[in-house]
């Protein structure tokens, strides 16, 4: 088992500045031995955090009524105090001998995952086993971050389901993991540079001062996906997350003139940037845990459209592209579009579009939109003339100038304005500070999060 050569103190203080770390129920036993569930809370770069651990070195782990209670009374404490949880995954299963009970223990963890979503940020670190319904207690948070050398999640064991489930490799392939790790040293740290990066509540402003100039010039020219993300955020810092799932479609956050962002961005160098019914759940889940939680959100279109593949219509890619398009049209937080490629029908339409909701769109002189790429609009409606010899490229120029250019665009009022690419950074800062009180009310919560 991972970390049996550390005390589970020892291994949870690690996730805290050094010298923070208070256990709650430290001396909660059963049958004369220690919990194997550890509670308490300290300070992730001065904030303060609330954590659980499975703590393999005391029953293996297993899990029961007694940790159920005392991770229990930790959501109280962390929902009533604003602050995030970070939970540490890692156990053979539940105590055969408390039939009910045991099953409870998982009902109570799940109840007290699912009412926190939302409200405060919640990251899962897989150290070792987690399976069944803890698996499912792992994905309900927000983000999940494994240890690859040891980590394993799955619901059904590898061995009664007859394949090879519940890698790290596998559960990043299958959207399960917004980051792997490559062992639990890592792991802890990628979770408090989450902890610190992310809002502790969904009242969090999430602002920092990064240092880099606003009105930054920058050189765009011939970058695309994340390369691109890079190029627009402070000091050309930017975290991915699930970067092992479809990646056609890029998701993860950033500051942005010294804002925290949750970036979604196509990928052209992916299918084009197409939209899958993967990279529609990715996109939705971050837009989803943005709205919560007062993220301003920018995206970077430059997509071909939906993707044509038989198997898609079983996944089903319209409840999926269904999903995404609640997710734009229902989020309040502020929303700030730039079309700096293709823009073709459904991704057009669904990647954070005006009629959609966005606050702000802008494109590049280069972005083309349509129903059709150019190429595919002069085979459907020019024929005849193609057909009598006059040049493809040429009426795919003109088409291209006259149907599905920018100007186009923005004379019918779905983009707000065309901007030089070494205006790209500046312009985009100046939408996130102009909608940057939008949808702070009193009020704080809005709705809880989506798993992937």
């Amino acid at each position: 088992m991972a970390g049996s050569e550390k005390t589970g103190f020892e291994r949870i203080s690690a996730l805290f500045d050094a010298g923070t770390f208070v256990e709650l129920g430290a001396l909660v036993k059963r049958e004369g031995d220690y919990d194997g569930v550890i509670c308490g809370y300290g300070a992730v770069n001065g904030k303060l955090a609330y954590a659980f651990l499975q703590d393999d070195t005391r029953n293996k782990g297993a899990f029961d009524s007694l940790g159920a209670k005392k991770i229990h009374r930790l959501y109280e404490m962390a929902v009533s105090n604003s602050a995030p949880v970070i939970g540490v995954f890692n156990s053979v299963g539940a105590v055969i001998y408390d039939g009910t009970d045991a099953m409870s223990a998982y009902g109570t963890l799940l109840s007290e995952i699912g009412k926190a979503s939302g409200v405060v940020t919640q990251i899962a670190v897989i150290t070792g086993v987690c399976s069944g319904l803890m698996a499912a207690a792992a994905a309900l948070m927000d983000f999940t971050v494994l240890a690859k050398d040891h980590a394993s999640l799955y619901v059904v064991s590898p061995f009664l389901a007859g394949k090879e489930t519940g890698t790290a490799d596998s559960v990043s392939s299958e959207g399960l993991a917004s980051k792997i790790c490559e062992n639990e040293t890592e792991a802890f740290s990628f979770a408090r540079q989450l902890a610190a990066m992310l809002p502790s509540h969904n009242s969090d402003c999430g602002s920092d001062a990064t240092g880099d100039d606003c009105n930054r010039e920058i050189d765009p020219a011939g970058k695309t996906g994340a390369d691109l993300i890079r190029e627009i955020a402070d000091n050309a810092d930017f975290t991915p997350l699930f970067d092992g799932y479809a990646a056609e479609m890029i998701t993860g956050f950033a500051y942005v003139g010294g804002i925290l962002t949750g970036i979604i961005a196509n990928d052209p160098s992916v299918k084009g940037g197409a939209l899958t019914p993967a990279g529609a759940r990715k996109a939705a889940k971050m837009v989803r845990y943005c709205d919560a939680f007062r993220i301003p959100i920018l995206t970077l279109a430059d997509s071909t459209g939906a993707e044509i593949d038989k198997a898609h219509e079983s996944a089903p890619f319209a409840a999926d592209l269904a999903r995404l398009a609640k997710a734009y049209a229902t989020a309040v937080t502020p929303k700030v579009t730039v079309d700096v490629g293709k823009a073709f029908a459904a991704g057009f339409v669904l990647m954070g579009s005006r009629a959609l909701g966005a606050d702000v769109v802008l494109a590049l002189p280069s972005a083309t939109f349509g129903i059709l790429s150019p190429e595919a609009s002069v085979a459907f409606v020019e024929q005849d003339r193609l057909n009598s010899g006059e040049s493809r490229e040429e009426l795919v120029r003109n088409w291209t100038e006259q149907q599905a250019g920018a100007g186009v665009a923005a004379s019918h009022g779905d983009i707000d304005d065309i901007i030089e690419p070494v205006q790209l950074r500046q312009r985009i800062c100046s939408a996130l500070y102009m909608t940057a009180e939008k949808g702070r009310a009193k009020d704080s919560f809005r709705h809880s999060g989506e798993p992937l």
